[in-house]
């Protein structure tokens, strides 16, 4: 199932364009489009709430996945978001 990009929380979207831009800009290529900050949340990301990503990590590990990098802290996002979201993918379920 892919994600809705454009629910993404406003404060996600900015931080992967946010690190997109510093990335292209090493690169000497123009800061990314909206387009290219959809491609990336649909093709390469996992977002939305614990229960969510729970799901989604457990098709992941059906799909034969048995490693994963999860890199919680995109750009601008402050430690104290950053922190409540591991903390509440790492209590499990409800």
């Amino acid at each position: 199932m892919q994600p809705d990009t454009a629910g993404a929380p406003r404060e996600v979207r900015d931080s992967i364009r946010w690190t997109l831009a510093h990335r292209n800009r090493m690169v000497e290529q123009p800061p990314p489009t909206e387009a290219q900050v959809d491609d990336y949340l649909r093709q390469r990301a996992l977002i939305g709430p614990p229960t969510a990503l729970r799901r989604d990590l457990q098709r992941l590990a059906a799909a034969g996945v048995d490693e994963l990098l999860c890199w919680c802290r995109w750009g601008m996002l402050g430690d104290r978001t950053v922190r409540a979201t591991m903390q509440a993918l790492a209590a499990g379920p409800a």
